[in-house]
């Protein structure tokens, strides 16, 4: 038995393998999937609120562009088409006017009647027209009707300067100004429109995020109750809460659970009794065995009753395996080199990290149990077994490597099978292979090996939430791979 604590000497590549493939199992998943339902959220609360949010925004945006296209245009139509008609007017006057009359009279008249500004710049000439990274509806607009109604040129600039909007018109004694303040080209009901379209899209979606969010609680809660009860650890404290769905599904969890551990208890309380029972006439037929004297009648006797005498023992191991324990805070790394060393095996070398937690919440002797089968049935086939274990974010991963005969793929889900067993037979390159024993037909047996160790080390390993797999060693035998959830 050797215990080395390197940090090179650990089985992750195999972690990561099997990280890496469950990554491609999903990312093939995803592809098989339609191309529209990889936009789909996964969480049940993300769906939820986008029900609700977006056909309110879709409403909100037919809604806008209905008001734009029908309100806004119109009224900023018929307000550039009022402007325009004054400013017309205004040029109109000026026309009319005798030649020696004062333009300052019609532009006072202008502001007080009209609320228009105009200035005349006499001798003066349009300059460019502004230039405009893009045209607003409102200039447009006044553009248009400005030129349904003037003869001369001129410019609109429409651009915020002191909330004034500037038209500019060439006439033959130079260039006349008009200002016009904005509210007469602008319906400020656009901007209360849009902010209220805001600020309720907003408030719906705060107000859905929150109703959703406890229904999602409750539903995170029943996962973690049914987790942990799938770990084996005690649940007797969830009550069914939340929406009447989710309380039902509760209450048939409940039930669910109480029918599991008495079927459990039932089933371990008959096999423990019918294994218990059996000891006594086993115990008189060795003793009756053992008066007859040695014969080779006796002897095959002999043999049979210790056969039974080993599977009662299994039946009675497995029994203990299905056994209620409470879950404590332990060390695996602990567990594994205590395993080790029961074994009193030199041929077993364990390797571990140095760093990495390796501290779960499990039932101790459970877990104990299973880590001592795993290494009992590789060092009972091979002669060199190496055990290592690594730490990840998620779990805890433990390997166990053995030199032996291995077990053939289409064989190793049976090997789970309780009570199942399996002949070696030694072959011309003292490899062994390994059959069934229903099968077994060649040269008689070597050992025969009741597979209850490995059903055994795979309900523990279940009953925490994980998982226990057969795979071709690097050593040329089996590796059982064990993974454990933090």
């Amino acid at each position: 038995m050797a215990i080395t604590s390197d940090d090179a000497a650990q089985p992750g590549l195999h972690g990561r393998e099997a990280a890496s493939g469950g990554e491609t199992i999903r990312t093939l998943s995803d592809a098989a999937r339609p191309w529209y339902k990889r936009f789909i959220p996964k969480s049940l609360r993300t769906q939820a609120t986008l029900l609700i949010v977006v056909p309110v925004l879709i409403l909100q945006v037919i809604t806008t562009w209905l008001f734009y296209d029908r309100h806004y245009e119109t009224m900023t139509k018929r307000l550039a088409q009022a402007v325009a008609g004054e400013v017309a007017a205004l040029v109109e006057i000026m026309e009319r006017r005798p030649p020696d009359a004062d333009n300052w009279e019609i532009f006072d008249w202008a502001r007080r009647r009209l609320e228009i500004y105009p200035r005349l710049e006499p001798g003066g000439t349009l300059g460019q027209p502004p230039e405009f990274f893009f045209r607003n509806v409102v200039q447009e607009k006044l553009e248009i009707a400005l030129e349904r109604r003037l003869e001369y040129p001129f410019t609109v600039d429409t651009r915020e300067r002191d909330e004034l909007s500037v038209v500019q018109v060439q006439l033959p004694e130079g260039v006349l100004h008009v200002q016009v303040r904005h509210k007469r080209l602008f319906s400020s009901n656009t901007y209360f429109f849009i902010a209220w379209m805001l600020v309720s899209a907003g408030a719906l979606v705060l107000i859905a995020q929150f109703i959703m969010s406890r229904q999602v609680r409750t539903l995170r809660r029943f996962a973690r109750v049914a987790d942990r009860f799938g770990k084996g650890q005690d649940v007797a404290d969830f009550k069914p809460v939340g929406p009447t769905e989710v309380k039902q599904a509760a209450r048939a969890f409940l039930r669910m659970r109480e029918r599991i551990a008495r079927q459990v208890q039932q089933r371990t309380t008959l096999l423990a009794g019918v294994s218990h029972d059996l000891r006594t006439p086993l115990t008189r037929m060795r003793l009756e065995l053992e008066l007859m004297g040695e014969s080779p009648e006796t002897d095959a006797l002999k043999s049979d009753v210790a056969q039974m005498q080993r599977m009662i023992e299994g039946y009675l191991a497995f029994a203990r395996g299905e056994g209620r324990e409470d879950p404590v805070d332990c060390n695996v790394a602990d567990l594994l080199r205590q395993a080790v060393r029961d074994a009193r095996n030199e041929r077993i070398h364990l390797s571990l990290p140095t760093k990495g937690s390796f501290e779960m919440l499990a039932r101790r002797d459970a877990l104990s149990r299973c880590l001592a089968n795993l290494i009992d049935n590789a060092a009972r086939h091979g002669d060199r077994v190496e055990v290592s274990a690594t730490s990840y974010r998620k779990g805890i991963e433990i390997v166990i490597d053995d030199d032996g005969p291995g077990l053939p793929f289409e064989l190793r889900e049976e090997a789970f099978k309780p009570f199942v067993s399996f002949r070696h037979r030694d072959s011309d390159d003292n490899h062994g292979t390994a059959q069934q024993e229903a099968g077994a037909e060649a040269s008689p047996p070597t050992e025969e090996v009741v597979g209850l160790g490995l059903s055994i080390a795979r309900d523990i390993a279940i009953s925490h939430g994980g998982q226990l797999e057969l795979l071709d060693s690097p050593l040329g035998g089996l590796r059982a791979r064990l993974w454990l959830p933090s």
